[in-house]
């Protein structure tokens, strides 16, 4: 009856027990096998993994490498790549369940941290771009064209204005592809190279041109819009408008656009569409322990911090050094490629929209009644609300027209 007891609402019974998987290579040939993202958790230390795990190393491998079965033509591959590569872990000192966690959360962090410089890499372009156009061009392009253009409305000067800066950031954003795909190739452990992957995983679930479109609209839509610009930009603004002024308005914003765009937007675009790569099987834990090389991975993650912090620098310096090599593949990708026109189609359009609203929305919304203060921030949250749209529209269109076919990942950022 309403407002009756429930007792079973108020339950204090404890949850059922996690069912723990069979020792050595039974979960191979288990009837139901985990799914990629039980293998591959959102949080790995907080995550039901653990619990799951069997007593054994060969037995935690063959779970975590059961998730790739897709048939029984596949049962025996992976009972010959479990017991092989439980070997190799063995040898290498990782002999007890808890060492085998213990291995996965490690690996897991060295290679976040790696997404995290790889989106940074990826989105420097574009941030430059950001740069130069919020502190230097965006308000010299409006003025000069809204003073040369005197007899149009001004919203059509903007839209030039934008659409010329839009394309001018989409092309050092495309510019920077090949030396970011270069340098990265072999970076990451859950995603080894196709030549150290095993006939069992060797392009297992390649994206579809659907599923790179989705991932790329909502890894750009989360970070460089709801993260940066929804987290971070929109409070600053907010603020501002009730305690500062329009200048430390203009700054903050501008200083979080560059800032946040490149460690928010950049680094958390690419962590995300790593995620989502994992949770897909692409890459992942499963990928990791199928590696051909999974020894020489094992005594590089065994060696001293500071030398590990040396191949990190190294692999910067070489990024530096592809910029310059892959000058013609960046030229390319700039002005002969798919990818780069739809970017420039998509951003050109895009940030012409912005430009002519931001110029004529607090006109019109002045002449409405409404103060030049209100009109501001109102104008500021439209373009907030119109670039989170912008993003996810970019990161489809890139997706769409790359598909799988692409060689090399058609989103630098």
């Amino acid at each position: 009856m309403p407002g009756g007891f429930n007792p079973s609402i108020h339950s204090t019974e404890a949850p059922p027990p996690i069912e723990q998987a069979p020792d050595h290579l039974a979960s191979i040939e288990a009837t139901q096998v985990p799914s990629f993202r039980d293998v591959n958790p959102y949080f790995f230390n907080k995550s039901a993994f653990h619990a799951k795990l069997p007593n054994d190393v060969t037995g935690c491998v063959a779970f975590v490498l059961s998730s790739m079965r897709r048939d029984d033509a596949d049962i025996q591959p992976l009972k010959d790549l479990a017991e092989k590569q439980s070997k190799v872990l063995q040898d290498h000192g990782i002999t007890t369940r808890e060492q085998f966690i213990g291995l996965l959360n490690q690996v897991e962090w060295r290679d976040r941290g790696t997404g995290l410089v790889h989106g940074m890499a990826g989105a420097s372009g574009f941030n430059t771009g950001s740069a130069i156009v919020d502190f230097a061009l965006a308000d010299k392009a409006l003025a000069g064209l809204l003073g040369s253009w005197k007899d149009v409305p001004a919203a059509l000067p903007a839209y030039a204005a934008g659409a010329f800066l839009g394309v001018m950031m989409s092309a050092m954003d495309v510019g920077t592809g090949p030396a970011v795909a270069k340098t990265f190739a072999d970076a990451y452990y859950l995603r080894p190279p196709e030549d150290q992957t095993p006939a069992p995983l060797k392009g297992a679930n390649a994206h579809t041109k659907a599923s790179l479109a989705a991932s790329i609209s909502v890894a750009a839509g989360s970070s460089f819009g709801a993260a940066r610009n929804g987290g971070i930009r929109l409070p600053q603004t907010v603020i501002t408008h009730h305690v500062g002024s329009s200048e430390q308005r203009s700054l903050g914003d501008n200083v979080i656009d560059v800032v946040g765009g490149e460690i928010v937007g950049g680094g958390g675009m690419q962590l995300i569409r790593n995620s989502l790569d994992n949770g897909a099987g692409r890459s992942g834990f499963q990928h990791f322990l199928a590696r051909e090389d999974l020894g020489a991975c094992l005594d590089h993650l065994n060696k001293p911090a500071l030398e590990q912090m040396a191949s990190v620098a190294k692999r910067f310096g070489s990024y530096g050094k592809n910029v310059v090599t892959e000058m013609p593949a960046a030229m390319k990708s700039v002005l002969a490629s798919a990818a780069g026109w739809t970017s420039h189609g998509v951003l050109g359009s895009g940030f012409g929209a912005l430009f002519s609203m931001l110029v004529a929305m607090p006109k019109t919304l002045e002449a409405n009644g409404i103060s030049k203060k209100d009109a501001e921030l109102y104008t500021q949250l439209a373009k907030y609300a119109v670039l989170q749209a912008l993003y996810h529209v970019w990161g489809g269109a890139m997706g769409a027209v790359a598909g799988p076919r692409a060689t090399a990942d058609p989103s630098p950022v």
